[in-house]
C-alpha cells in the first residue's frame, strides 16, 4: 500500500456539522434500539405487555412519535454524503479507479463489524452490514443528477408506502372478518372453524407463559443469551436486508442530494435550514401523534392501519427536518461544550455504535435485567450511556486520533497501522468554526 493511500481525513479536513449530526444520530440511535434489547419482542409488540410493565406504554410513545427511524434516516444520509466525501478525497491523492478500490475494500470491513455486531454483541438489529450490503446501489448512482436521485429516492418511498397499505389492507379484512363472526357469535349462531378462527385472531393475545421462558432462558448465561438472539435474528434480518431496501437507499441517494447543495457548508443561509425545518417537523409531530397514540397508548388496530401508510413519506420528513435543524443548531452552538462533545462522539461513531450493543449485551444478558426494567429504568439507562459516551469521547480524543474500532477501521482499509496518539494532548476538541 503507497503512503499516500495510507493517508485517512485528518482531523483539520473534516467536516464538523456532519460529526455533530452523526453524534445526535448515534445517541438517537440508542435510544431506539434499547427497547428491543431490553424487552422481549413479542411482548414490545403487544400492547397488553407494555400496559403491565409501567411506563413501557409511555416510553414506546414518545420514541414512537419522536424518534422511531429518523435517527437511522439521519445515519443514512450521512453514510450516503460520506461515501462522496472518501471518493472525491481518494479520486484526487490517487485516481478514480484506486479510490473506487479502496472504499470497497472500507465496506467490506464494515460489513465484518456488521456481522460481529450481530452474531458477537448479540444485536440483531444491526444497521452496519445492511450499509455495506446496500452502498454498490448508492455507489452505482453517485454521478447521477439531483433530479435522477430524487425521483428514485421518491419512487422507492412511495413503494414502500404501498408495501405497508397492503399490510393495512390486511388488517382490515382481518377486522371485517372478526366483527361479521363476532355478529354471529352475540346473535347465538353457532360460528364455523374459519369464523372462530377469526375471532381467535384478532383477539390473540402474546403467551405470557412463552415470553417468561424467553426471558429466563436469554438470562440463563451466555449460550441462553445467544440461543434467544439467534431466535429473533432471522427474522430481524430478513427485514434488514430486504424491507430496509426502501428505507436505506431512499436516504443515502437523498443524502447525496443535500452534499451537493452544500447545506453543510458554513455559508449556506440559515433561513434556507430553520424555516423549512420547522416545517417538516411541525408537519410531521403531528402524524406522528396520531400514530404514537393510537398504535400505543390506545392500540385501536384500525384506525392505525389508516394512519400507517403515510408513515414511509412522514419519517422521510422528520429525518430531514431534524437534519436541517441540527445544522443550523450547531452554527449557533458550536463554541459550547455540549456542541463539541456531541461532535466528538461523531468522530468515534463507529466506536460508541457497538459499544451501546456491547452495553446491551453485558447488561441485559450478563446481569439479567433482561425483560426486567420498566421504562423509566430503561431511560435511565439511556441517559447514563448518553453522559458516558459524551463525556469519554470528549476526553479519548484529547489523547488519541481516533476511537478504537475507528483505528481498527483504518488501519484495515488502508492495509497498515495508522498513527493512534496524538504527538500532543488536544485540549479544544472540535473548536473549529463550522
Amino acid at each position: 500500500m503507497s503512503q499516500v493511500l495510507s493517508q485517512p481525513t485528518r482531523n483539520d479536513e473534516r467536516v464538523k456539522t456532519l460529526d455533530f449530526c452523526r453524534g445526535i444520530a448515534v445517541l438517537g440511535i440508542f435510544l431506539c434500539n434499547i427497547a428491543f434489547m431490553a424487552v422481549p419482542f413479542e411482548g414490545l409488540m403487544s400492547f397488553s405487555y407494555r400496559e403491565s410493565i409501567p411506563f413501557l406504554q409511555n416510553f414506546v410513545f414518545v420514541w414512537g412519535m419522536f424518534f422511531d427511524g429518523t435517527q437511522r434516516g439521519i445515519f443514512s444520509l450521512l453514510f450516503g454524503i460520506g461515501m462522496l466525501i472518501f471518493l472525491e478525497r481518494n479520486s484526487s491523492k490517487i485516481g478514480p479507479g484506486p479510490a473506487a478500490d479502496l472504499y470497497f475494500r472500507r465496506i467490506a470491513f464494515l460489513f465484518l463489524f456488521g456481522l460481529m455486531n450481530a452474531y458477537l454483541f448479540l444485536w440483531g438489529g444491526d444497521i452496519l452490514a445492511p450499509y455495506a450490503f446496500y452502498t454498490f446501489i448508492a455507489f452505482a448512482f453517485r454521478n447521477s443528477s439531483q433530479k435522477t436521485l430524487i425521483t428514485m429516492a421518491s419512487v422507492l418511498i412511495v413503494i414502500l408506502s404501498l408495501i405497508v397499505v397492503a399490510g393495512s389492507l390486511s388488517t382490515l379484512e382481518e377486522h371485517k372478518a372478526y366483527q361479521a363472526a363476532q355478529t354471529i357469535s352475540d346473535n347465538g349462531g353457532e360460528l364455523t372453524e374459519e369464523q372462530q378462527k377469526a375471532i381467535d385472531t384478532w383477539e390473540k393475545k402474546p403467551d405470557m407463559e412463552a415470553i417468561d421462558k424467553t426471558v429466563k432462558a436469554a438470562t440463563s448465561g451466555i449460550g441462553g443469551a445467544w440461543k434467544n438472539s439467534f431466535a429473533e435474528l432471522s427474522m430481524v434480518l430478513s427485514y434488514v436486508y430486504y424491507g430496509s431496501l426502501f428505507d436505506i437507499i431512499p436516504m443515502f441517494f437523498l443524502g447525496i442530494v443535500l452534499y451537493r447543495w452544500g447545506i453543510f457548508k458554513a455559508d449556506f443561509p440559515l433561513t434556507k435550514l430553520v424555516y423549512p425545518g420547522i416545517l417538516l417537523v411541525a408537519s410531521a409531530w403531528i402524524w406522528r401523534y396520531f400514530d404514537a397514540y393510537y398504535g400505543t397508548m390506545v392500540f385501536d388496530r384500525v384506525l392505525s392501519a389508516y394512519i400507517a401508510p403515510l408513515g414511509p413519506l412522514v419519517r422521510a420528513m422528520l429525518t430531514l427536518g431534524y437534519t436541517f435543524l441540527f445544522i443550523a443548531a450547531y452554527r449557533y452552538t458550536y463554541r459550547l461544550f455540549i456542541a463539541k462533545a456531541l461532535v466528538a462522539v461523531g468522530q468515534m461513531a463507529l466506536t460508541n455504535y457497538l459499544s451501546q450493543s456491547i452495553v446491551g449485551a453485558v447488561l441485559f444478558y450478563g446481569f439479567g435485567l433482561y425483560g426486567v426494567l420498566n421504562g423509566a429504568e430503561i431511560m435511565l439507562v439511556v441517559f447514563a450511556v448518553w453522559f458516558f459516551q459524551l463525556t469519554v469521547s470528549s476526553i479519548w480524543l484529547q489523547y488519541f486520533r481516533f476511537g478504537p474500532f475507528e483505528w481498527l477501521w483504518r488501519s484495515l482499509t488502508y492495509g497498515q497501522s495508522q498513527p493512534f496518539k496524538r504527538r500532543s494532548v488536544q485540549l479544544n476538541v472540535a473548536s473549529v468554526e463550522p
